[in-house]
């Protein structure tokens, strides 16, 4: 939370120098409690002037917290979008957006499912605010991605423990920038992105087992270092809220009541790269009805839109997202 406090500090006072004042009207400090106590939202764009919303969750393997370019993505991608695009499809006043930042719990303070029921939690409130899921994209990247297909999950699957959300329309869109899907390490990406990546098998893998398991002890723990989530009731029931990838595509069915149009993107040299393109053409295969659209960044690597946020550019990545995002009310 001190990370948005003070990026919304700095962002208002460049803004005051150089006489913006839109951005000004539309950078204030606006958090939100949510029900549990622990989780928050975070608004970037004014929110009672908005008409159109993006609901987001930082990566950061659930044990960082978003960073400023998380806020300045949000900033460049969808706030200020309205800037480069046409007025409203009636002809009236600019779209204005807000979006909707969840400061989720981290591990190991909470493991999952405690942050699908807090990102669950969250669009409850948002819809019970009057937000209308047609008005409403989802989206985050690497863990933030993981917690959207969880949340995507939750409301085709109603998970026990979070709180219960019927649509009465699908969602607009849906974006995972190079997100954790699956539990695999044995696909070609992650061969073809060591010498790129900012990733590697380690990293991967231990907050994948502090979020979604605990490491095995004793013999078994040397035996199978990587052994977890597969043993679990969840996953030998063919539920999967944790990791979507890991389980039947037949769970994806049903897609296209909850939402409209899906864009995946990831880097050609990330060790992610082959999970993002098994999501992105599975949901395609199981749901006709939804608008999916892949993209493989051939001079990318792991989360490169973050990287263009930390600094303060709109590069290849921001850019295309913003043209998706703009195309998603088309």
């Amino acid at each position: 939370m001190d990370t948005y406090k003070a990026w919304i500090r700095k962002k208002r006072s460049n803004a005051r120098k150089s006489g913006d004042v839109e951005l000004m009207e539309q950078l204030k400090e606006d958090i939100e409690v949510l029900p549990d106590g622990r989780s928050h939202i975070l608004w970037i764009g004014d929110r009672h002037k908005a008409t159109r919303f993006v609901y987001f969750f930082h990566g950061g393997g659930y044990i960082a917290p978003a960073i400023p370019g998380h806020m300045e993505w949000c900033l460049q991608a969808y706030v200020l979008a309205s800037r480069h695009t046409r007025r409203s499809t009636t002809g009236g006043p600019r779209e204005r957006v807000a979006v909707a930042v969840l400061q989720y719990t981290l591990t190991p303070q909470a493991r999952f499912p405690a942050q699908m029921c807090q990102a669950a939690s969250g669009l409850a409130h948002l819809l019970r605010g009057g937000v209308r899921p047609s008005r409403l994209v989802v989206g985050g990247d690497s863990a933030g991605g993981n917690l959207t297909v969880q949340l995507l999950s939750h409301l085709l699957h109603p998970y026990p423990l979070a709180e219960k959300i019927v649509l009465e329309e699908p969602l607009a869109g849906a974006f995972l920038v190079s997100p954790l899907v699956s539990q695999n390490m044995l696909t070609r990406s992650f061969v073809d992105g060591r010498p790129c990546d900012m990733l590697s098998e380690g990293i991967f893998d231990n907050p994948n087992r502090e979020m979604f398991h605990e490491k095995p002890r004793g013999l078994l723990g040397v035996l199978f270092p990587n052994w977890g989530l597969v043993e679990t009731k969840e996953f030998r029931e063919g539920r999967g809220w944790a990791l979507m990838a890991d389980v039947d595509e037949k769970w994806l069915d049903g897609m296209g009541n909850i939402v409209k149009k899906v864009y995946v993107t990831c880097g050609k040299h990330e060790i992610l790269r082959d999970q993002g393109i098994d999501i992105a053409e599975s949901i395609r295969a199981r749901n006709t009805d939804v608008d999916v659209k892949l993209e493989v960044a051939e001079k990318e690597a792991h989360d490169f839109i973050l990287l263009e946020g930390q600094r303060q550019v709109v590069g290849d990545a921001t850019s295309r997202m913003r043209t998706w995002f703009s195309l998603v009310w088309s």
